[in-house]
Formats: C-alpha cells, sequence, structure tokens
C-alpha cells in the first residue's frame, strides 16, 4: 500500500526545494512565451514571511503547493 500525500505548511528550510519545484514545472514556458512566468519570478522568501505556502509530498516528494494570499 503506498503512502498517504501529506500537506503542511512550508517553513523557511523549504525554499529550495520550493524554487526548485516552481522553476521545473514552469520552465517549459520560458520559450512559448519569451519570458520566465510570474511564479518563476516571485519572491518565495517574502510570501511565507506574509503568506501561507502549504506544500504536497507524495511518497516523500515535493509535487505541489499553493500559496494563500493573507
Amino acid at each position: 500500500m503506498s503512502a498517504a500525500p501529506s500537506l503542511r505548511a512550508a517553513a523557511e528550510a523549504d525554499l529550495p526545494a520550493i524554487t526548485a519545484l516552481v522553476r521545473t514545472i514552469y520552465a517549459k514556458w520560458v520559450p512559448v512565451i519569451g519570458l520566465e512566468p510570474m511564479p518563476m519570478r516571485a519572491a518565495y522568501r517574502e510570501a511565507l514571511r506574509i503568506d501561507r505556502i502549504d506544500l504536497l509530498h507524495v511518497k516523500g516528494a515535493l509535487v505541489g503547493l499553493i500559496e494563500t494570499l493573507l
């Protein structure tokens, strides 16, 4: 049986993983639109201070995130 997905609030220690995930997900759009999409340019360190970012892990791997603007 596989492990259940887990959702938890991000911490500053998660910044490298957040950045890597966002860059991986959105990289394919750079050649299409000619620039980095807004999520690739976001200031996630600042976002962690003022908003809530939740991380979705499946089998221990970060597979998604959601930022809730506060």
